[in-house]
């Protein structure tokens, strides 16, 4: 059974983290970032190195489970607002140790929403980075199990 979490933030700096909401089949709830709770998981998370120097931004993502099962192939649907109009192809998710995700993104709005699928085990924190600024690419393979239209 799939079970997709929603997730969306505002503008996101590497060294400034913005508040993360992350929604659950049950409802909303708030889990900031920034929270003291999480502050030793990103304490390192500014440094690490810059997946491809083509791309000229980036911002965190906090991904949680929030149930004691573990979902593998979960749908992660995020809303994602970057201060800028963003070319969807332009769009990558990258795992802090530089493992390219396959995403689908497309514009909402002044908004751009991404799709990608991760496995999560129970009550995980899991991070990523969304790159972007690289109008010289093209977009990238969609992921197979998902097909998205609008």
């Amino acid at each position: 059974m799939f079970m997709s979490r929603k997730i969306s933030f505002g503008l996101a700096v590497v060294a400034a983290f913005a508040l993360g909401f992350v929604a659950s089949a049950r409802g909303i709830l708030d889990i900031p970032i920034a929270d003291p709770t999480n502050r030793l998981y990103f304490a390192d998370m500014p440094t690490r190195l810059w997946w491809n120097a083509g791309w000229t931004k980036r911002a965190p993502l906090l991904v949680s489970n929030i149930s004691k099962v573990r979902v593998a192939d979960t749908p992660i649907d995020i809303v994602v607002d970057l201060g800028e109009k963003v070319d969807p192809k332009e769009i990558r998710v990258v795992t802090p140790w530089e493992t390219e995700v396959p995403c689908c993104a497309w514009a909402n709005g002044a908004k751009t929403e991404i799709v990608f699928l991760t496995e999560l085990r129970e009550l995980e924190n899991k991070m990523f980075f969304i790159y972007w600024g690289n109008g010289k690419v093209s977009a990238s393979e969609p992921f197979s199990t998902l097909s998205v239209s609008s």
